[in-house]
């Protein structure tokens, strides 16, 4: 129990910082020596959780900035264009735009990227 405290204070700590949580998450166990098998489904189910309770937190703690980027894409949508004045707009399009090679590159690199980190 108290591991798992642990690395979840640590995935929420490392989260906004330029260092990888994951990596964090799988290192640290094997330093401390902990008892934990990390190819199991239940760990990969708590590192998911960790990692959708930070993202809910942060899109709580943003939720303004992610009404304002929702109307922003509304309004483009609606007006067929983006305003060079809308921000808003801008910036909701930059985050569709620039997710989509993201995923297209995680479905199709998922297997040697698991197999690569599937261990310290």
């Amino acid at each position: 129990m108290i591991q798992a405290a642990i690395l979840g204070f640590l995935q929420g700590l490392t989260e906004l910082f330029p260092i990888s949580s994951l990596g964090h998450s799988v290192i640290l166990p094997k330093l401390f020596g902990w008892n934990l098998d990390q190819n199991s489904g239940d760990f990969l189910t708590f590192l998911i959780a960790t990692h959708l309770a930070t993202a809910i937190v942060l899109f709580i703690f943003f939720l303004k900035d992610w009404i304002e980027i929702f109307k922003g894409l509304a309004r483009s949508v609606r007006s067929r264009k983006i305003s060079p004045t809308d921000t808003y707009a801008k910036l909701g399009w930059l985050l569709i735009v620039g997710t989509i090679p993201a995923g297209i590159l995680g479905l199709v690199l998922e297997k040697p990227i698991r197999a690569l980190f599937a261990s310290p």
